[in-house]
């Protein structure tokens, strides 16, 4: 096999890569490496554009209701909305006017037509619209009309060509049919598949084809059906796109199997883009992924994110809207283009095509300010520039104390100053039996939001009196105070300096303060919260600093400015004192923000915590990533809806942000734990954490020694930037 430098070297060229090649790269360690390379084919062929379109699916919403018809999450009475076909014929009239040039037709909602029915139904469509493009069907479905017909492939397709049908749709290779919940699809041969997609393509036909991938020891049947489908469009030039799907998907509650990692997908989506260099667009489908996936797999070699499903008024609000997927595909760095047809695209989308989004990286150096350095660099950085470099030091420094690669996660009991303590030992006693390190969390948060100074020196006593009693109990239990706001508070209304405050709190073995999740941090300027984390510092305590993003992250608006200079002041306490164990990245409560925006912080936070030689973890709450809607993908909806934690879109995002660098994924409430933590949270046995045994990760609890205060530095240090 050839070196990934070769490899590389033969994309620059524009040499095709040989299957060989393609199994290298599936082998090849540095997932982000591989992400560069098929970002930068995708560019050569599709420039910053990312399609989408705008579909008018016959049947879709009948078939949603039909998934659930064993599920609580819609009533049965929503059966009875089926449409006849004139009555979709009335409202596609209308989604016309509003943009859709395509229409997709399944056999599900017509299931006891028989052939004759669906040639008058091309006909009529094509006769009212001749514009339309006329997708339907797959190449199982075509076996199934032949073998009614006893006609001959061929015949079938001839039939449907000529009736008015523009493109075969198999968007699934694991067809279910949704009234007998049983495969169809056990006796259809590879062979047969491309056939039949042949046939289509020798009748005018075009192939819009799904290509299942499997990361569980059935690598061999992806590459056989890979360099199958390139032949293929060799041959013909009929695939029109391919979207790259895991073989775990199903529609269907009863086949839900393990939630691959989102660095499983992002690496099968990057080698397709590379390997199949003879088809234009390989698609993430939103439907598949879930949007924020998609998004992030723009910049993986991803040209389509799917098909926004209309309604009579043009944007179906089913999930996902035009302009939610304009939005994200803006996020993500991209150029939104919606196609109108296969050859046109609006003059509006023209014009947004020229429109640049970043300019020359430039060089800190070249500036006389860090921060302002540190704002360009953040504005006009790539995703790839960020991670290829400091990767290896950000995986080494996760993995210095193992040869496993680890992520860790805290366990915590929580309790507040009203509850009896006689509630709250059997839960601890129960918790240290499960998991080998748990602490008592006290989240303060709450108490800040009092008015009265009386109620601030209450609490503050009602505090020190649950710390005692916490100390003559269990003297050994390591103890968290969740929330910096308060103690301020405490401090301005006793008129004491925060200094007796911490040392107060140390002298009753608090071993830790940490912003709270649950605090907006705004009420404080940025120097009273450096302040506060110093002083807790040179008292002897140990800190979690929490960097709140508030706004996206393109480099507007003051707040991206705000995110920086609170991310260099931290950098700069932790050189002189030692006293952060964790920078905790999250966006604030209600912010706007998308996975490839949070991501990209992420690889930019680890990029300065790497450049600065600062030790401290990053931590990424998993509770916090800014997902869309946590279960996202449109008929996992069903499927998940009672897992409440951890969430679909959280269970996929793990591995990649560990291959990120982030080192913990926060502290979770013994509550919401169950004894089987880490099997929920694994993808799959065993450790299929990341890509392949080499590259596994594994989940740790949070040592111990986390919660021991470093050694404070003298507070005269001075740190330039």
């Amino acid at each position: 096999m050839g070196s990934f430098v070769a490899i590389a070297g033969k994309i620059e060229r524009g040499e095709r890569l040989s299957l060989e090649d393609l199994i290298s790269l599936y082998y090849e360690e540095d997932l982000f490496a591989i992400g560069e390379l098929a970002d930068f084919f995708q560019k050569k062929i599709n420039g910053t554009q990312i399609s989408y379109n705008l579909v008018y699916a016959f049947g879709l919403p009948e078939i949603f209701f039909l998934q659930a018809e064993n599920s609580s999450f819609l009533n049965q009475g929503a059966l009875s909305q089926r449409r006849s076909f004139s009555e979709h014929l009335f409202s596609l009239e209308k989604a016309i006017k509003h943009g859709v040039s395509e229409v997709y037709i399944g056999r599900e909602i017509f299931h006891e037509k028989k052939f004759d029915f669906y040639l008058e139904v091309f006909k009529k469509l094509k006769s009212y619209f001749p514009n339309l493009f006329v997708r339907a069907f797959n190449a199982v479905e075509i076996d199934f009309f032949a073998k009614e017909t006893t006609l001959p492939w061929v015949d079938i397709l001839n039939s449907f060509k000529e009736a008015g049908l523009d493109g075969l749709a198999d968007v699934n290779t694991q067809i279910f049919s949704v009234y007998t919940k049983k495969l169809i699809t056990r006796d259809f041969k590879l062979k047969d598949f491309l056939l039949i997609h042949e046939m289509a393509h020798d009748a005018g036909l075009t192939s819009s084809l799904s290509l299942p991938y499997s990361h569980t020891g059935q690598e061999k049947s992806y590459f056989e059906f890979i360099q199958s489908i390139r032949d293929l469009q060799d041959r013909t030039g009929g695939v029109s796109s391919l979207t790259p799907y895991p073989s775990s998907f199903s529609i269907l509650r009863d086949e839900v199997k393990e939630i691959p990692s989102a660095s499983e997908d992002l690496r099968f989506i990057a080698l397709s883009r590379l390997f199949l260099d003879n088809i234009k667009t390989i698609r993430a489908n939103w439907t598949i992924y879930g949007p924020d996936l998609a998004q992030v797999a723009t910049s993986f070699g991803a040209g389509a994110i799917g098909s926004v499903w209309a309604n009579e008024s043009g944007d179906q609000d089913f999930f996902v809207t035009r302009q939610r997927v304009r939005d994200l595909i803006l996020r993500a760095r991209k150029t939104p283009v919606e196609e109108k047809s296969l050859e046109e695209k609006s003059f509006e989308n023209k014009k947004e095509l020229s429109q640049r989004f970043y300019d020359i990286l430039p060089t800190p150096k070249d500036y006389d300010f860090f921060l302002e350095a540190s704002i360009h660099f953040a504005k006009n950085s790539d995703f790839f520039d960020l991670v290829k470099d400091n990767n290896n030091t950000a995986l080494s420094s996760s993995c210095s104390s193992s040869p496993l690669k680890e992520m860790s996660f805290g366990v915590s009991v929580d309790m507040n100053l009203e509850g009896e303590l006689s509630e709250f030992w059997p839960v601890l006693l129960k918790a240290k039996t499960e998991y080998s390190v748990v602490f008592c969390r006290l989240d303060l948060s709450s108490y800040a939001e009092d008015e009265n100074e009386s109620d601030f020196i209450a609490h503050w006593e009602g505090l020190l009196l649950r710390l005692r009693m916490l100390r003559e109990q269990m003297p050994d239990l390591q103890v968290v105070l969740s929330g910096f706001l308060f103690l301020w508070k405490v401090a301005q209304s006793k008129k004491k300096e925060l200094k007796e405050i911490f040392t107060e709190l140390v002298s009753l073995h608090v071993n830790m303060v940490e912003s709270s999740s649950q605090e907006f941090e705004g009420a404080l300027t940025n120097s009273e919260i450096i302040t506060l984390h110093k002083q807790a510092h040179l008292s002897g305590l140990s800190t979690t600093a929490k960097l709140e993003l508030n706004a996206r992250v393109d480099g507007t608006g003051f707040l991206w400015k705000v995110f920086l200079s609170k991310l260099n002041s931290f950098i700069m306490l932790q050189k002189e004192t030692l006293g952060i164990k964790a920078l905790k990245l999250e966006p604030s409560f209600d912010s706007p923000m998308s996975m490839s925006e949070f991501i990209y912080a992420v690889a930019l936070t680890k990029y300065f915590l790497v450049a600065g030689n600062v030790t401290s973890v990053l931590m990424v709450p998993l509770k916090s990533l800014p997902v869309l809607n946590s279960e996202a993908c449109l008929l996992r909806e069903i499927q998940l809806k009672n897992q409440s934690f951890p969430s679909f879109a959280q269970r996929q995002f793990i591995s990649l942000l560990f291959l990120l660098g982030v080192q913990d994924v926060g502290a979770f409430g013994y509550t919401e734990l169950s004894e089987k933590f880490q099997k929920i949270i694994s993808l799959g046995p065993p450790s299929s954490f990341c890509f392949l045994k080499l590259r596994d990760a594994a989940f740790i609890s949070t040592e111990e020694n986390f919660f021991s205060p470093r050694a404070a530095l003298s507070s005269s240090t001075e740190i330039s930037p």
